[in-house]
């Protein structure tokens, strides 16, 4: 993640527990970079996941509760981003909102 950090400005689709991983947000805060959080409920994300098996965090058990529990883990660091955008949207409203907020930060 640091030599993408020090790229010229880009997108970086980080996975969910990123920004959970010890020095990963203050090092993007370093490098002013603009983090949103794609926020979408555990119930539509294990819908769209649908019978996708690699996933580990999810192998077993039901994916909607186990979403569930990850967010009440990570839900605190997702709020330290510059900005929330709710992904339950058209994939044309969420691309809109995500580029609004990179041409604030």
């Amino acid at each position: 993640m640091d030599r993408a950090l020090e790229q010229p400005p880009h997108l970086i689709a980080a996975g969910a527990g990123w920004i959970a991983q010890p020095g990963n947000l203050e090092a993007a805060r370093e490098r002013n970079a603009g983090i949103v959080f794609l926020r979408v409920s555990p119930a539509v994300a294990a819908a769209r996941l649908g019978e996708d098996a690699t996933r580990p965090l999810l192998a077993g058990g039901d994916p909607t509760a186990r979403l569930q529990a990850l967010l009440a883990e990570r839900e605190s660091w997702y709020r330290q981003a510059l900005a929330e955008v709710d992904a339950e949207q058209t994939v044309e409203a969420v691309a809109t909102q995500v580029a609004e907020h990179a041409a604030r930060a």
